[in-house]
């Protein structure tokens, strides 16, 4: 297993930043692994100038989402006036089974529950991507747990990959999962985020998965974007830890 930590020192009584003791890097190795840490700071920083409550999503970003709109609008056009429910289109553009983010929503189970559930066969658990830490949790607080699969991808066929069609992969088949830890007023009656926690999954020999999760609203799709930008820097630092 393979963990990156991002650690922050904070003064008790200011409450700002605070400068950290410096590493002494002895060897090569050290360094190497130094450089990679370095490189994340700058990709986490990156990532925070363009993030979706900040910026709109980019031009190739859209094009994504109304390519893959496109695409699951004709296979429906075309289910219905096959007349058959449930019918797959042999010459379909989308193959896979449909399923709109809303309906992937599984309560006080875990991520790997969730992403199994949805592929419909065990996953290789591929990285916990992101741990947002929001409010504490009091001792003795009753915590829901939720999670739903935001962003789904295909392997990537020759075709596709000579169109850079964004809803496929390099490699296996990916999901990408959001969980969120809820503390529970129960005077109240209302529910408030402490934690957010984000975990890929892959599938197994480059086999294409029997379903395609599609965003509905504004806010899915943007929670799809954002899966399909941790995928893609995930797979691009296991590629650069590999290679040094």
């Amino acid at each position: 297993m393979l963990g990156r930590f991002s650690m922050v020192c904070r003064d008790a009584i200011t409450h700002r930043a605070k400068k950290c003791p410096q590493l002494v890097l002895n060897t090569p190795e050290e360094k190497a692994m130094f450089a990679i840490g370095e490189d994340h700071k700058n990709r986490k920083k990156i990532s925070s100038m363009i993030a979706l409550d900040k910026v709109p999503p980019s031009q190739p970003e859209i094009n994504m989402l109304h390519d893959m709109m496109l695409k699951v609008a004709e296979r429906e056009k075309q289910i219905e006036d096959s007349g058959k429910i449930g019918h797959r289109p042999h010459h379909a553009t989308i193959k896979e089974e449909i399923v709109y983010t809303s309906e992937t929503e599984v309560t006080d189970e875990l991520a790997y529950v969730n992403a199994t559930v949805f592929a419909g066969k065990p996953l290789r658990f591929l990285a916990l991507d992101q741990i947002i830490f929001r409010l504490p949790v009091p001792i003795g607080a009753v915590v829901r747990m939720t999670a739903v699969t935001v962003t789904s991808t295909r392997p990537k066929s020759k075709e596709e990959l000579s169109q850079g069609m964004a809803f496929t992969s390099a490699g296996n088949a990916k999901v990408h999962v959001v969980v969120e830890a809820q503390i529970q007023d129960v005077a109240k009656g209302t529910r408030e985020t402490t934690n957010r926690f984000c975990f890929s999954f892959a599938g197994e020999n480059q086999e294409p998965l029997a379903k395609l999760v599609v965003p509905k609203t504004y806010q899915e799709a943007m929670a799809y974007i954002e899966g399909a930008r941790r995928l893609e820097v995930g797979g691009a630092l296991r590629r650069h830890y590999n290679s040094s």
